[in-house]
């Protein structure tokens, strides 16, 4: 991650940009066999913070520069994920499926 991207940032803000390329190039490292594993132990529920809103965008994009099928299980497990919570807000679903 460059410097200057995170220079007038908050301190939250900044180490959450720095969470998510971490955890974009762990993604990028992992087999494709692992991705969803990974992304089941990695990712945490930050919707109780306002302030930290996942960037799903960022990390889709960091991911699919790199390996578009694995960018495609990072999709597809959201999409489960706001499944299997039966999820009911329509707008979180065609956000991510125009991802």
């Amino acid at each position: 991650m460059v410097l200057g991207q995170l220079r007038g940032l908050s301190p939250a803000k900044r180490l959450y940009k720095t969470i998510i390329h971490q955890l974009a190039q762990r993604l990028i490292q992992e087999p494709i066999s692992g991705i969803k594993t990974t992304l089941d132990s990695e990712i945490v529920d930050k919707s109780g913070d306002e302030n930290l809103e996942f960037s799903w965008d960022s990390l889709l994009t960091c991911v699919h520069h790199h390996s578009p099928p694995k960018a495609q299980l990072v999709l597809e497990w959201q999409l489960e994920k706001l499944l299997k919570e039966n999820e009911k807000n329509e707008n979180l679903y065609s956000d991510l499926i125009h991802l």
